[in-house]
């Protein structure tokens, strides 16, 4: 039986889900087994509304999707050009007549998924929401991870973060470390291992989601500063998959020879990586992760 707790929260009586198909959200499906399918925030707002007036004593409510800082997306499942189909500080002007539709039913909207309430964006969008809905507005700074059978994993530096209505956005403060060893912890069956990352002569490929960033081979100091922002000291063994956007795949070789370890690493949101060999197995990153790839396109 799946769990009703997210995190530390419990699933809403009133929940509606992205019905994009992806593993993601196919096991968010099962557990939030009563949340109805919205393929854009209208409908979202639609299912929340329906159900409330079949709920006389529902006062809070939940919205289900992949996320990222500032954003829920709430029909593509994936990152959505389509303004309707998310919820975030750039389309503002899209959301909040529909979501205004909640004000004086509800006392609190909360998003499940990941990072959305991560800075720096987060408390801007949370803030934003709370006044347009007159209602609290919450959602989880780290990643969310659900498995086939609809249990909950969460990250353990997240947290869920709450704003209420009033002008302007709260305070934020939400700090990674930056320095990494290079040398990697990797899993090779069951156990770790410590293998040697070569330094600025490693070779890192990065694959880009979109035309705009095709694929790259990354030699010297570029290749340098994005290995050392991801840290491979210290990977999570983490259950599920997580309800956040995958920006990119990375692919490294570890050693010198021809012959030397090669990994996959898919990347979500653009700080935490999963082995594509040993998909239990997480990295995080720090903030110069983002802003190394940014420098390279």
């Amino acid at each position: 039986m799946p769990s009703n707790n997210i995190c530390g929260e419990t699933i809403s009586p009133c929940s509606t889900i992205d019905s994009s198909k992806d593993d993601a959200l196919d096991h968010a499906r099962i557990a939030f087994r009563y949340a109805s399918p919205h393929p854009d925030t209208r409908i979202a707002v639609e299912n929340l509304l329906n159900c409330l007036s079949k709920n006389r004593d529902a006062k809070r409510v939940m919205i289900v999707g992949h996320g990222v800082t500032g954003l829920i997306i709430t029909g593509t499942g994936a990152v959505a050009p389509d303004p309707d189909k998310r919820i975030g500080i750039d389309n503002i002007g899209d959301w909040k007549p529909l979501l205004a539709k909640l004000k004086d039913r509800i006392t609190e909207i909360v998003f499940c998924s990941c990072d959305t309430g991560r800075d720096p964006r987060g408390p801007i969008l949370l803030q934003e929401v709370a006044n347009t809905t007159g209602a609290r507005c919450s959602a989880f700074t780290g990643m969310i991870f659900i498995d086939e059978d609809g249990n909950i994993t969460c990250e353990k530096q997240g947290m869920w973060r709450y704003f209420d209505p009033q002008p302007g956005p709260g305070p934020s403060v939400y700090n990674l470390r930056k320095e990494v060893a290079m040398e990697v912890n990797l899993k090779f069956d069951d156990d770790y291992r410590t293998v040697r990352l070569e330094g600025p002569s490693a070779i890192a490929y990065f694959v880009a989601e979109t035309p705009d960033h095709p694929n790259r081979t990354l030699h010297g100091d570029e290749a340098d500063r994005v290995l050392r922002s991801i840290n491979f000291a210290e990977p999570q063994d983490l259950a599920g998959v997580p309800l956040a956007v995958v920006t990119g795949t990375l692919k490294i070789r570890f050693g010198g020879a021809l012959d030397a370890e090669v990994r996959g690493f898919t990347i979500y949101n653009d700080r935490l990586l999963q082995d594509q060999l040993a998909i239990h197995t997480f990295y995080q990153t720090s903030p110069d992760f983002s802003a190394a790839l940014s420098a390279i396109y």
